[in-house]
């Protein structure tokens, strides 16, 4: 008869409640994975291919993946007939796939944009349920990560900071899966690996917190024979993708966040890991693809893309975007999280683990200690950057959603009273009463709503937001946490649904050329194209130019002058103006071309003119 190890329960003992359990886990994994795809997908791809592409951004990346499905210039990204050297062609490439499967500009992009967010919602699910091994945590930090303000703005957003985001989190959470195997078993499971009183998967080990979220929320289930190599393996191929979609960052981060986990954690022996011979031999191959191809190209592209694009924009010597105080990153990161913002108190009061009286605990709550390095390292790097854009901080978003989705499940599984998170939970329904409505309320006085009609939608989203507010206060005055929390989060995604269907297709068309292309002849060739006081890449790209002539303000008034000649001639020109703050770009073409100069369309700041007369 074969013998049976101690390691091979029989199904007497403990295999059958085990799997009860496994059976109850996984309906319960896959409702939360449907739920979560239903509301991310719904909230990053409803009403993305209807808005036109904003400048500058989206349409450059447009602009990009047309030229190379049109010119077959795939090597190598090209702008304005010039090779683009600020990134790979990573992106593009995928962009371009897209592209052919949709047969839609405006979508494609934003569909690799919101799949990425999808993927980092999943993930972020996974590894908020493992470190607290509680599903509900792995819930509620997908909902609020798919509910973040500025997550849910770049995911909509043609450009590739999403999906670079989340090869790095796909790094991480590969990293944390296979360090612990065994995070997934549920507690009762865990009792038959390991139940001596203390033990770490105790689950009524003394080490647990008085508000109950950890030691579940922290301590590190038992490793099942960790393989190093295939950790390292699935490490390097994460970040070997976010090399290729945006540049060096894509290791570097996830890299950072490891190691100093490792080192906090009391784990520095095995820092030479990092020089895992295979690892580093997958991630040589995957990332070096696009740029060995650019470079065969483009001999400049290496030069320009490392030294450039990306020492000088960290050093701050290259003038490539803003350079505020780095501690401005914090209240950006707050107002990003709104209305979850409310629960970061008490993320850093229950779950911080390196306050001087818990430094001892942090290898107990090695878990969180992990959430806490993947928030705060990309935080503090880029605060030294010499270049700052709203952008950087996106990284910030999965493991600080993953924090707030544990110290609130905790506190709505614990029947126990909690000053700090009642307080949360109340300053949540404040919040939410004051935001929420707000969101509406603000854009259709900003975009001028005048009539009846047009204070239909905004009123609707105002009364649904009030009524779930006021179904959340009603239930956490009877104490009712689940309850509460379902109506705060309906409430914000209510509020999310009126800004994508009818905020935005309207701020969309203010940051875009589109409606000034379409009001364009039948028939006009770039040539009698130009644009005055700057560029806007969604007017060439609708009005399918790869380049128009630019004319700038100078002192000399050289390119006023050269404008207006041209607009004194019987062939017809159609000029795109930026009209500047005061008007002033507008006003001096208008004078210095006056009898000639005729407005055809307008949207936001944007004009278009023309020495034709638009016909009534």
């Amino acid at each position: 008869m074969k013998q049976i190890s101690p390691s091979q329960p029989t199904a007497n003992e403990t295999l059958t409640p085990c799997a009860e359990h496994g059976r109850d886990a996984r309906a319960t994994f896959w409702r939360h994975v449907l739920l979560l795809s239903a509301v991310s997908l719904s909230l990053f791809l409803l009403n993305a291919h209807v808005l036109p592409l904003a400048d500058p951004e989206e349409s450059r990346c447009a602009l990009i993946v047309r030229d190379m499905i049109d010119r077959g210039n795939w090597r190598v990204a090209n702008l304005d007939g010039q090779p683009y050297l600020d990134k790979p062609a990573t992106f593009f490439w995928l962009t371009a796939g897209a592209r052919w499967l949709t047969g839609d500009d405006e979508f494609s992009g934003r569909l690799i944009a919101g799949l990425s967010g999808w993927l980092a919602v999943l993930a972020t699910y996974s590894l908020a349920s493992r470190i607290f091994r509680q599903p509900l945590a792995g819930l509620l930090a997908g909902l609020m990560l798919a509910t973040c303000g500025e997550f849910l703005f770049l995911a909509r957003w043609f450009r590739m900071d999403l999906p670079f985001t989340a090869a790095m989190l796909g790094a991480l959470w590969w990293f944390w899966r296979c360090e612990n195997r065994g995070a997934g078993v549920p507690p009762a499971c865990l009792a038959d690996v390991s139940s001596a009183p203390g033990s770490e998967a105790d689950p009524t080990s003394p080490n647990d917190q008085p508000n109950g979220t950890h030691n579940a929320g922290g301590t590190p289930a038992p490793r099942y024979g960790r393989d190093v190599r295939v950790t390292w393996l699935g490490f390097y191929a994460f970040a070997a993708v976010a090399t290729a979609l945006k540049g060096p960052a894509g290791l570097v981060l996830p890299a950072m966040v490891v190691f100093v986990h490792l080192l906090l954690t009391g784990q520095a022996r095995r820092v030479v890991e990092f020089f895992s011979p295979l690892g580093l031999v997958v991630f040589a191959v995957l990332a070096s693809g696009p740029f060995i191809v650019a470079a065969s190209a483009s001999p400049d592209f290496l030069g320009e893309f490392f030294s450039r694009q990306n020492l000088s924009r960290f050093t701050g010597s290259g003038n490539l975007g803003h350079n505020w105080p780095g501690v401005l990153y914090v209240p950006l990161v707050l107002a990003a999280m709104l209305p979850w913002t409310v629960y970061v108190p008490g993320a850093f009061a229950r779950l911080f683990p390196f306050w001087p009286g818990r430094w001892r605990t942090r290898r107990e709550q090695a878990g969180v200690a992990f959430l806490w390095t993947a928030a705060l390292a990309p935080l503090i790097f880029f605060s030294f950057s010499g270049t700052k854009l709203v952008g950087y901080v996106l990284p910030v978003f999965p493991p600080l959603a993953a924090l707030l989705g544990g110290l609130v499940a905790a506190w709505i599984v614990n029947p126990k009273h909690d000053k700090l998170l009642q307080v949360g939970a109340w300053a949540m329904v404040i919040a939410s009463a004051i935001l929420l409505p707000a969101l509406p309320i603000t854009s259709a006085v900003y975009f001028g709503a005048a009539t009846f009609a047009d204070w239909l939608a905004p009123a609707g989203a105002v009364a649904l937001c009030l009524l779930c507010v006021t179904g959340a206060a009603a239930a956490l005055r009877r104490n009712r946490r689940s309850r509460f929390l379902g109506w705060s989060t309906t409430a914000v995604i209510v509020a999310w649904l009126h800004m994508i269907l009818f905020v935005a297709p309207v701020g969309y068309d203010r940051l875009s050329a589109r409606s000034l292309a379409a009001a364009l002849p039948h028939g006009t060739t770039p040539d009698q194209l130009c644009s005055w006081a700057g560029e806007k890449f969604s007017f060439n790209f609708y009005a399918n130019a790869e380049t128009i002539q630019r004319y700038v303000p100078r002192n000399d008034g050289h390119d006023l002058n050269l404008l207006v000649e041209r607009f004194q001639r019987p062939e017809p020109v159609y000029c795109l103006v930026i009209q500047g703050k005061n008007r002033e770009h507008l006003d001096a073409l208008q004078h210095a071309a006056s009898g000639h100069a005729h407005v055809i369309a307008k949207t936001g700041k944007l004009w278009l003119l023309s020495n034709k007369k638009a016909p009534p």
